[in-house]
């Protein structure tokens, strides 16, 4: 191990995770096969640092993470080919629909993220099964890791897709994998998803120009071929 820290030039020659932490990464090196290693000039607490100060608005950044998201998102629609012209036609009216029932609905630019992720992904459980397509979608999107998402965002994500197509349980059969609030938002966004889904249920997008109209308590929807 002191050879390695010399080796390394690391500062702590009696850090036992030394040992553990070379073995893995020469590991993970022969198993994925890799031609190139980069070593970014970055430790966690770097991490923990970047993240309080971005959070706090002490500095800003110019990269989107939410492309991120919705990149990965795409990728795995594609995966298991369910990504079409419909998949963008639906994604764009559930954002119509979302940012003109902003004073009704209440939820901000998170929740806009989650429903653009879940219109994405809506479809990928056709390729398991055409019958249970909708908990087959659930299961790979609880199943599948995505970058930028927490685990329960996930849980909310794949929920959405589920009650897309299938009646919204009590909240007393899903207390176990959510609070109170997400559930109100899952059902906020199925709803929205379901109301965007039936508008291209022929997936041939029969229109483009569509325009939506709050007033009061009356949503109207204006659709031009």
């Amino acid at each position: 191990m002191e050879e390695i820290s010399e080796i390394l030039n690391l500062s702590n020659e009696k850090d036992i995770l030394v040992l553990p932490s070379v073995i893995l990464y020469a590991k993970l090196t022969q198993a994925m096969h890799a031609q190139t290693i980069w070593f970014p000039d970055v430790d966690t607490s770097d991490g923990i640092v970047y993240d309080y100060a971005q959070t706090h608005k002490i500095v800003r950044t110019s990269h989107d993470f939410d492309e991120d998201i919705l990149s990965a998102a795409k990728n795995m629609s594609m995966r298991y080919m369910s990504y079409s012209q419909h998949i963008d036609a639906l994604t764009d009216m559930s954002v119509l629909l979302f940012d003109a029932m902003k004073k009704i609905h209440g939820m901000g630019k998170r929740e806009r993220l989650l429903l653009k992720v879940a219109a994405m992904l809506h479809d990928c459980g056709k390729y398991i099964s055409l019958a249970n397509s909708a908990i087959c979608a659930y299961q790979i999107i609880r199943a599948t890791e995505i970058i930028g998402l927490t685990h329960l965002e996930r849980e909310m994500v794949a929920s959405v897709v589920l009650y897309n197509s299938t009646p919204l349980d009590p909240y007393e059969e899903l207390a176990d994998r959510m609070d109170q609030h997400s559930y109100l938002v899952v059902a906020k966004l199925a709803a929205i998803l379901r109301v965007a889904n039936a508008m291209d249920r022929s997936h041939r997008q029969k229109f483009k120009n569509v325009r939506v109209v709050l007033k009061i308590n009356s949503l109207s929807l204006r659709l031009r071929r």
